[in-house]
C-alpha cells in the first residue's frame, strides 16, 4: 500500500481497508506438511528442512541438503508462498520480495537486471546478487530493521552483481510488508 500511494499507482480494491474481505491466502502450513501421506513425503524425513523446522524450505536450496528440487516449479512453493508475492510480477520496474537475507521471488525484470533466469530467484541469498562492495552496508540494514530499527527512507545506491556485464550500480527502494510477515518489497532502477 505504502509504495503504491508513494508512487501515485491505483490501489486495488482487494487492498482498500475498506473492504473487509481481503485477500484471500491459503493457511501456512510446513512443507513435510503439505506432502505427507504422498509419494514426495518420504524424503522429508532426511531433509534438512525437516530436520530445523525452516518454514522457507527454499531458502536452502543451495546447500545441497534439500530433499527435493526446482523451488520455482515446486507445487508447495505455487500454492502457499507465490500467492503472497505474485503481485511483485505487476511491477515495471526490479522488484523482489525478500526476508532473513533471502529472496521469496522477483519479477522479471529484477532478473534481468541481476543476470539470472528468473526461476534461481526464489530462494537466491543476497550474497549472489548484492556485490561484494555494498554487501555489508545492505546486511547491516536488514539487521537493524530485524531488530526494529527504522526502514530504508527513500533510496539509497548499492552495486548489484550481474553475470552477464559484471557489477553495476543501482538506486534501490526498501519496503515493509504486512503479508508476508517480516517480509520487505525491494524495487531497484538502474537508471541512474
Amino acid at each position: 500500500m505504502f509504495f503504491l500511494k508513494s508512487s501515485d499507482q491505483e490501489i486495488p480494491p482487494e487492498l482498500l481497508s475498506g473492504n473487509s474481505n481481503g485477500l484471500i491466502l491459503k493457511s501456512f502450513q510446513n512443507c513435510w506438511q503439505h506432502w505427507h501421506g504422498s509419494e514426495h513425503g518420504h524424503k522429508c524425513r532426511n531433509c534438512v528442512v525437516y530436520k530445523n523446522q525452516l518454514q522457507a524450505c527454499f531458502t536452502v536450496k543451495d546447500s545441497g541438503l534439500l530433499g527435493c528440487s526446482d523451488c520455482a516449479a515446486c507445487r508447495y512453493y505455487t500454492e502457499t508462498f507465490f500467492p503472497r508475492i505474485q503481485f511483485v510480477h505487476q511491477i515495471g520496474m526490479p522488484a523482489a520480495i525478500f526476508m532473513d537475507l533471502y529472496l521469496w521471488g522477483g519479477n522479471s525484470r529484477c532478473a534481468e537486471l541481476c543476470g539470472v533466469p528468473q526461476k534461481d530467484l526464489v530462494g537466491m541469498g543476497i550474497e549472489k546478487i548484492v556485490h561484494a562492495s555494498s554487501l555489508g552496508t545492505v546486511i547491516e540494514k536488514v539487521r537493524q530493521i530485524a531488530l526494529g530499527g527504522p526502514v530504508v527512507g527513500g533510496k539509497c545506491s548499492i552495486y548489484v552483481k550481474n553475470g552477464v556485464n559484471g557489477s553495476q550500480k543501482i538506486q534501490a527502494w526498501v519496503y515493509p510488508l504486512t503479508e508476508p510477515a517480516r517480509a520487505f518489497l525491494v524495487l531497484g532502477n538502474s537508471d541512474i
